[in-house]
């Protein structure tokens, strides 16, 4: 099972990846076009290509250096290892130009594998304020 838990890194880090360097097309290959999500701008997104239309393109060309911290990810595995559920805080870096400051945030996803490991919920969302 250790190679599953690589694997489903492996996507995080792609999945950052993607948004650091805005690679939407890139982004899509990695979720199921049926995917269910929430996130800071919409309370719910129905379909990748309202995620994509509503979350990503408007949030990815403002953000700068995305990624996980890789200290807080946790991950599960269904029993017959075809489902992963995956935790972990973010971050990204403040843009000078747009006087943006650094932002914090969570993100959880829920990963179906068939061929690929592929997003089928996300929530990506700011920290709270006054959360610790």
């Amino acid at each position: 099972m250790r190679g599953l838990h690589e694997e489903v890194a492996a996507w995080l880090d792609e999945f950052a990846l993607c948004v650091r360097n805005r690679d939407i097309a890139r982004g899509r290959e990695m979720f199921d076009s049926k995917c269910f999500a929430f996130g800071t701008r919409n309370s719910c997104l129905d379909g990748l290509d309202a995620l994509v239309s509503a979350q990503w393109e408007p949030t990815w060309l403002l953000t700068n250096g995305f990624h996980f911290a890789d200290e807080t990810i946790h991950m599960s595995m269904s029993d017959d290892l075809t489902q992963a559920s995956v935790a972990a805080l973010w971050s990204s870096y403040p843009d000078e130009e747009l006087d943006r400051p650094v932002r914090t945030g969570r993100a959880t996803f829920v990963l179906r594998h068939q061929e690929r490991w592929r997003c089928i919920h996300s929530h990506l969302s700011y920290t709270p304020s006054g959360a610790l």
